[in-house]
């Protein structure tokens, strides 16, 4: 019985004293928010990519890179409307990481292609695995909105993409 008492009471001196005991962590500094400062004329902040595939298109505010693995599609919004008949020189930079490539083009508000060539393949269906460094023209055959990128053929999806830069320029 002296022994249940004795154990009795260190449990109760144990928990008295671990209710007591308040752990004081340092305070978490906050993270500043992400500010795209552009390095070049036309360069596009990654950033305001967007896709009903949240999930498989991100980017990464540390680097600056946007990564895209199993999405349909994804469009960075122009910031300005782009009427029909302007040339837009596009230069993409990043890296494959999959096998299947994508397409792109341009687009309304409402992903209505607006492009010529209406599809651009962009080495679509092989592109090499590795980096890539891309120089087009697309012509706005209507007033436009986004830079769209989609898997290289109809219902298939960008398997895996970095994209490190993209300067578009009219």
């Amino acid at each position: 019985m002296k022994k249940i008492l004795t154990l009795g009471i260190m449990a109760m001196a144990v928990i008295l004293a671990s209710c007591g005991t308040t752990k004081v962590s340092e305070p978490v500094a906050e993270k500043a928010p992400y500010v795209f400062t552009p390095t070049e004329e036309g360069d596009m902040d990654l950033s305001t990519a967007n896709s009903a595939d949240y999930r498989c298109v991100k980017f990464n505010e540390e680097t600056g890179v946007l990564s895209v693995k199993g999405a349909e599609y994804f469009q960075v919004p122009l910031g300005d409307y782009v009427e029909a008949g302007t040339v837009i020189k596009v230069h993409l930079v990043g890296k494959n990481n999959g096998t299947v490539g994508f397409r792109c083009w341009l687009t309304d508000d409402n992903q209505v292609t607006l492009a010529d060539p209406l599809y651009l393949d962009c080495i679509g269906e092989g592109l090499p695995a590795g980096d890539f460094d891309l120089n087009f023209e697309l012509k706005a055959s209507g007033t436009v909105a986004n830079f769209f990128l989609k898997g290289p053929q109809y219902g298939t999806m960008i398997d895996d993409i970095e994209i490190t830069k993209l300067v578009l320029n009219w």
